[in-house]
């Protein structure tokens, strides 16, 4: 693989954000100030380039725990992290109300991968505000081609790449939401890197169900009671979705709890001003060939795109030191069962017992930006990975 060219850039608006730092009397987690700041990367190899945020405490006093990458799901960008399950509050460091800065504010370097598919972030910040991305001063689009397998062959090693070199370490932790996870699940079956050396997943299924066929059945359904064109629907999943979020951010209260919403999440178990900053902020297009992917999951399995790799069997037949592993699944989860999680529990550790869990009440996206994620998922994950970073 070629060099890959690292830029960095002070703050997420292009502005710095280090404070002086003074230790609180205060030692919990939840003591202020936090002295989080964040910094845009940029790995390239050739033409393709990918983008990491990255946010970490100044604080001088806070002890240096190791770099932690965090994948989003499909139709997400890595602002999921950055989500506060209270009031849906967005892209800020002077909490530690989300996921990303809970571990940042313990002392973990926390690397946000944005996807190729991160429409959004690109269009509203890399184009605007970082001249070192390929893509400054352009209208981003998503490649209509982009799929599972890219990601998995050309994208990720970038990722890796840009983070050892910038962590200054060969060894780091790996969290991935659903297809974060799945991603990892399939680079480690196919390339073994032991680069990582911890694997959390957070609702990463083995096998993809029929909810995903359901779950489009139901967003043409709902465009439809709230009165758009048949039309207007009619193209790929990214479309479907994209019109969905649009729509659903201006919808009442009442009508985001719904039932039709319960593949996303469970309704009982979220926010109402965290689900309009979801759906307005977060959610993203996804291109037809990553559909492609996932429908060829639907019908044949975790393989690659052309059918040439098992990911499945290639977990199941890993060669070499394999990462430390904690799977957490929601009880409620539609998309993403506990059965199916638990396969891949079995396939990375076999006869590990616990290094699996539960989450009661949680659906899918809410597993991270749930009413329980704070102590159920947030803090568990925080506490695991202080315990195997030592």
């Amino acid at each position: 693989m070629s060099m890959v060219n690292i830029f960095e850039i002070p703050g997420f608006f292009g502005r710095s954000h280090s404070v002086m730092s003074i230790r609180p009397k205060d030692n919990s987690r939840l003591s202020s100030p936090y002295y989080l700041q964040g910094t845009s990367l940029f790995g390239r190899n050739g033409s393709r380039e990918v983008f990491v945020k990255k946010i970490e405490t100044t604080a001088s006093w806070m002890p240096h725990r190791g770099a932690v990458v965090m994948a989003p799901g499909i139709a997400c960008n890595g602002n999921l992290f950055r989500l506060k399950t209270d009031d849906g509050q967005i892209l800020t460091f002077d909490h530690a109300k989300s996921f990303a800065n809970l571990l940042a504010s313990q002392g973990f370097a926390v690397y946000l991968w944005h996807y190729p598919s991160s429409e959004l972030v690109y269009n509203r910040f890399v184009s605007r505000y970082c001249p070192e991305s390929v893509h400054y001063g352009q209208r981003y689009n998503v490649s209509p081609a982009l799929n599972f397998d890219q990601m998995v062959n050309l994208d990720l090693p970038l990722v890796l790449d840009l983070v050892a070199k910038d962590a200054g370490t060969a060894r780091f932790s790996w969290i991935g939401f659903s297809m974060g996870g799945m991603l990892a699940y399939a680079y480690l079956a196919k390339y073994g890197d032991d680069r990582i050396r911890n694997l959390l997943t957070i609702g990463s299924p083995i096998r993809i169900t029929l909810s995903l066929a359901r779950l489009i059945a139901a967003v043409n359904r709902l465009s439809k009671i709230i009165g758009a064109e048949e039309q207007t629907i009619g193209g790929t999943l990214s479309a479907r979705l994209h019109l969905f979020a649009s729509l659903a951010a201006f919808l009442p209260d009442r009508a985001l709890k719904g039932r039709q919403f319960n593949s996303f999440y469970e309704p009982n178990n979220v926010n109402y001003k965290t689900l309009r900053s979801f759906f307005s902020k977060i959610v993203e297009p996804i291109p037809s060939g990553l559909e492609n992917s996932f429908s060829q999951f639907i019908r044949e399995g975790f393989v690659s795109l052309a059918g040439d790799f098992d990911y499945y069997d290639g977990l199941r037949s890993m060669r070499g030191a394999r990462p430390s592993c904690l799977f957490l699944a929601g009880e409620k989860d539609r998309l993403a069962t506990p059965e199916s999680v638990r396969l891949a529990q079995k396939a990375l550790t076999p006869g590990a017992n616990d290094n699996f869990a539960v989450i009661k009440g949680s659906g899918h996206n809410d597993l991270v930006i749930g009413n329980n994620s704070e102590v159920e998922v947030w803090e568990r994950s925080l506490d695991w990975l202080i315990a195997n970073n030592r």
